[in-house]
């Protein structure tokens, strides 16, 4: 009897462990549930702004502006580009082509004696230079001592035009009227170009070249161990100017 009784207790006890066994198993399911849905809601509510913070950022870096680092100054519109002789040219260059140019005021008193460079020649003459790889600044020095601006000038030695271009010497350079400006800056330019490859770069020797020929700054100049003549000086200082006008947009 006494062992019967014992035996009771005994499942009893067997029975109470594996209830609360499978309390405590269940429990456990339970939180592990709770804190699994608690862990996916706090994912899904901070995942929008996590979108949000990069998109923004991806807004942020697209919107950012390029920067150039030339600024182009043109003149809201050029009068003189329907006049002749400025006519002659049809304006049809890109914005990739005037990249950085800006427009030069020529000085006063050249424009008081009739001297013009409307911004189409001046565009056309930029390209050439960099088309040419000749300083833009200096050639419109160059324009300033030959002819005083004035498209139409001529000497008394058979130059004429802007660049005070001699026909004869020049036929070769693809120039059928050098008394038209753009034929006239076009034949000058490439002019220089070859200079300046003929002298290493030297735009000292290649101006003293340009004024006197090859023959004549060898034998007067480069003969007797002198770079450089009174007329190159000049063009280099009014160069300067130039350029420091340009850079400082054009205030005198």
């Amino acid at each position: 009897m006494e062992r019967r009784e014992r035996a009771i207790r005994q499942a009893q006890r067997v029975r109470e462990v594996k209830r609360m066994k499978a309390v405590m198993v269940a429990t456990a399911l339970l939180v592990i549930a709770f804190i699994t849905g608690i862990c996916r809601m706090i994912s899904a509510a901070t995942r929008p702004e996590e979108k949000a913070e990069a998109s923004l950022e991806i807004s942020t870096m697209t919107a950012e502006p390029e920067t150039d680092t030339k600024e182009t100054a043109l003149l809201p519109e050029d009068p003189y580009r329907t006049i002749y002789p400025y006519n002659t040219m049809s304006a049809d260059w890109g914005g990739e082509d005037v990249e950085g140019f800006v427009y030069y005021e020529i000085p006063e008193d050249y424009a008081f004696y009739g001297g013009l460079l409307p911004q189409i020649v001046q565009v056309y003459t930029y390209i050439l230079c960099n088309d040419y790889s000749v300083d833009y600044e200096t050639v419109l020095a160059m324009i300033e001592i030959e002819s005083g601006y004035k498209w139409d000038a001529e000497s008394g030695s058979g130059a004429v035009g802007y660049m005070q271009v001699i026909p004869e010497y020049h036929a070769e350079r693809q120039t059928d009227n050098l008394q038209n400006p753009y034929q006239n800056i076009r034949a000058g330019i490439k002019y220089m170009s070859e200079l300046l490859v003929k002298y290493g770069g030297s735009y000292e020797k290649a101006l003293t070249a340009y004024k006197c020929g090859p023959t004549g700054a060898q034998r007067k100049y480069f003969s007797t161990g002198k770079t450089s003549c009174e007329y190159s000086e000049k063009v280099l200082k009014v160069a300067e100017r130039i350029r420091q006008q340009l850079e400082s947009g054009n205030e005198k």
